[in-house]
């Protein structure tokens, strides 16, 4: 049953993944089949967020959560963006704070709260969350340094810091040349 909505998803039949998810789920309240409810949801997640249903999605995932023995740090770092694009940034806050609680490194972690406290306000806890996610002691990956690197900028901006902005946005640029 997991390998045709995943068959259909790569074939790009997006809304008959979906379908088929949806009958996957609804058999299992019925019969209580044993399923994976955690993998279910995070794939019809995943497709949702896919079509733009950014609640759907959220509910979800929100969903699967409920569904693991233990907290998956991934499903917090994918919630906390999906609430930072609904301009969530409260909920978005909440989830990246649980998200580094659980990765003490995480530059998804780092990134997603700054942008959630940048929009709340605290421009200098923005700052202060990109460069703590810069500074971490692993390797990070070209795509999140240049988040951060964009997100430090886009609060100095917002400080009217026009210089280190610029810097920061350069920074960005140049991490993604490789």
């Amino acid at each position: 049953i997991y390998y045709v909505g995943t068959a259909l998803t790569i074939r790009g039949d997006i809304r008959g993944a979906l379908t088929h998810y949806n009958r996957v789920i609804k058999l299992n309240d019925l019969f209580k089949i044993p399923v994976n409810r955690l993998f279910l949801y995070t794939q019809r997640a995943s497709l949702y967020k896919a079509l733009g249903d950014i609640d759907s999605a959220i509910n979800d995932y929100s969903k699967a959560m409920t569904y693991s023995k233990q907290d998956i740090p991934a499903l917090y770092g994918i919630r906390s963006m999906l609430y930072l694009g609904k301009r969530d940034y409260q909920n978005a806050l909440e989830d990246s704070d649980y998200l580094l609680q659980l990765q003490p490194e995480s530059e998804i972690g780092y990134a997603n709260r700054a942008a959630a406290k940048m929009f709340l306000g605290d421009v200098e806890g923005a700052i202060a969350d990109c460069t703590q996610g810069l500074e971490a002691p692993q390797q990070l990956s070209p795509s999140g340094k240049d988040l951060l690197y964009n997100n430090r900028g886009t609060a100095y901006r917002i400080q009217g810091e026009y210089e280190e902005a610029m810097s920061n946005y350069n920074l960005a640029m140049s991490a993604s040349l490789h």
